[in-house]
């Protein structure tokens, strides 16, 4: 039976529907409001695996959004709900799925780059994805944070509240690389009536300088917790102080710790989001003008990227990037840098560096000299992504 994989149609819709809830054990019935209310509903969106006389037996979702790399918005495909009817799994249709969605994303929606929160690394490892970014887990008994007076100041969310806390988001995050841009229907979902789910913004004479959204349960999840004053931020962390739960947990990078002054000295950092470029000219084509261009005029110079793809065919031909472009180079350029696509999306978001990779003999390059210009083009930058930015 010859699999046809395409976007979903719109008789499908319930199809797809009933897929995802017999794959993750769903009654269908309370699904179906959530599945429809969706802000990212949309079916060409919705890629879907069938088979003759059968039907629809794998899907998934690819969500919308602008991944920002040192400050550049890329439009990239998040790859979510992959899914197969248990009557078929264990029979290689989700990789058969995702492997003939991976051309679709450029080709026919327009995103150059992918990424996903993975359930099984290996399963997407062998289909070109990688680890791109890391997290930070901190933990602590409410009651041993600091207190101090500003946690007066925090109060909960109002609807009026919510354009100011997305402007305030964009104020902080503006160059974090992987941040992704929120557009209304992003805040509609973190604004989603999940369980558990509350919001509290810091506001003083000043105005609103921060914001926390948090899930109550047995234990406190920060998901998200941004201050633009030292004020703000001592008045949030002292208002975790004052919760009931045993223990509070935010899971977010470095950075976000540190300014709250939580510390994470003990703790080693996890993977989190795997990263495949979809099409690599058309991501070397949105960070150019910014990143690539400025730096390659400077030293007068080029870099012809060799990458070897078996699922994305376009990506094998040889890049040359110059001061004014990108453009079809030559296995024989003398300014060159080798590796495989899996390799190249972790440098792409500055994960790790150029040297790094050759290192472990995942990358060449034809001289010295042209590995420390990939480390200039390609420099380290901490990419997280929060997890309001991941469902």
């Amino acid at each position: 039976m010859r699999p046809d994989v395409r976007a979903a149609r719109p008789s499908e819709a319930e199809a797809v529907l009933e897929t995802i809830c017999a794959a993750f054990d769903l009654d269908v019935d309370a699904a179906r409001p959530i599945f429809y209310a969706d802000p990212y509903y949309d079916l060409s969106h919705k890629r879907v695996l069938a088979l003759p006389n059968v039907g629809i037996v794998s899907c998934l979702t690819v969500v919308p959004t602008l991944l920002r790399i040192g400050g550049i918005a890329v439009p990239a495909a998040g790859v979510a709900g992959v899914a197969t009817h248990p009557a078929f799994q264990r029979q290689g249709f989700a990789a058969t799925l995702l492997a003939a969605t991976l051309p679709a994303l450029w080709e026919e929606l327009g995103y150059p780059l992918s990424f996903l929160h993975p359930i099984s690394a290996p399963f997407y490892r062998r289909l070109g994805w990688e680890m791109a970014s890391s997290i930070l887990p901190w933990s602590a008994v409410p009651s041993s944070l600091p207190r101090y007076a500003e946690s007066d100041f925090v109060r909960p969310a109002t609807s009026s509240d919510w354009p100011a806390i997305a402007a305030l988001h964009t104020e902080l995050t503006h160059s974090a690389t992987g941040t992704c841009l929120r557009d209304s229907r992003r805040w509609q979902l973190v604004r989603m009536d999940v369980p558990g789910r509350e919001a509290f913004v810091y506001e003083d004479a000043a105005g609103m300088s921060g914001y926390v959204v948090w899930e109550r349960g047995e234990t406190l999840g920060v998901m998200e917790m941004l201050g633009r004053t030292a004020p703000a931020r001592r008045g949030l962390a002292s208002f975790l102080a004052r919760q009931p739960e045993p223990v509070v947990h935010w899971a977010s990078s470095a950075a976000h710790l540190g300014a709250f002054g939580f510390s994470s000295a003990n703790k080693r950092p996890e993977p989190d989001i795997m990263v495949r470029p979809v099409s690599l000219q058309g991501i070397l084509e949105a960070l150019h003008t910014a990143h690539f261009g400025p730096i390659l005029a400077e030293n007068a110079a080029s870099l012809t990227f060799l990458v070897t793809d078996g699922l994305c065919p376009e990506n094998a031909r040889p890049l040359r990037v110059t001061p004014t472009g990108v453009e079809l180079g030559s296995a024989t350029d003398r300014s060159w840098l080798r590796a495989d696509i899996q390799t190249l999306g972790p440098l792409l978001m500055g994960f790790r560096l150029p040297s790094e990779a050759q290192g472990s003999g995942l990358l060449t390059t034809d001289s010295p000299e042209t590995l420390m210009l990939a480390d200039r083009l390609l420099p380290l930058r901490s990419p997280y992504v929060a997890p309001l930015d991941q469902s």
